[in-house]
């Protein structure tokens, strides 16, 4: 994986078999996670085909060609606040952030993608990051 400047980020793969299925659980390392998620910016992720193989050795079709050995290619963002996905933080955002404050797991209002420290509760100390990110834009 790659951040848009093309530095590398760190990811580790943990793999797991359920029923018929193959499963790759990844975790982002290094100095691109700021409270246990991923800095805000752009990124991309490749799959290599030539790693990733079926039960008859087939390589994977990750670009959906309908050939097999095609990378499977996937560009994303992270802007911490940016609730509704359209790349800023600002008064749509702050209104979905105004119906978590004050909630922790297990609340019906408790929306995890608030929670910056990720101790479990969305109060101040989250506020502060989404305050200081409010009118902030990420261009594509």
């Amino acid at each position: 994986m790659r951040r848009a400047d093309n530095s590398l980020v760190g990811v580790d793969v943990l793999s797991f078999v359920q029923g018929a299925r193959t499963y790759a659980y990844l975790t982002f390392t290094g100095a691109d996670i700021v409270a246990g998620s991923l800095a805000d910016g752009n990124y991309r992720l490749v799959i290599n085909a030539d790693r990733v193989r079926n039960r008859v050795g087939r390589a994977l079709d990750g670009d959906g060609s309908g050939t097999p050995g095609g990378n499977f290619t996937d560009a994303f963002y992270r802007l911490f606040g940016d609730a509704d996905g359209d790349r800023d933080v600002d008064a749509d955002d702050q209104m979905i952030l105004q119906t978590a404050f004050g909630t922790r797991v297990g609340d019906d209002t408790y929306l995890y993608f608030f929670d910056f420290g990720g101790d479990g509760d969305i109060d101040a100390d989250d506020f502060v990051p989404f305050a200081n990110r409010y009118g902030a834009r990420l261009e594509p």
